[in-house]
């Protein structure tokens, strides 16, 4: 039987973004939180415009 290496979670799953950076890299350096990082990638209605523009 051949052996199946370990599946890892896809990048959107661990908190990687491009080039390595994480979610909390972006959090700090935007001076807002995790969740906050989170509701902008995936467009939520609930963050201000200006405050997804220092995320972005």
């Amino acid at each position: 039987m051949r052996e199946v290496p370990p599946v890892s979670a896809p990048p959107e799953r661990t908190g990687r973004l491009a080039g390595g950076v994480v979610m909390v890299d972006v959090a700090r350096e935007a001076g807002v939180s995790q969740k906050t990082v989170s509701r902008v990638l995936n467009e939520s209605p609930q963050v201000r415009p200006e405050v997804r523009e220092r995320v972005l």
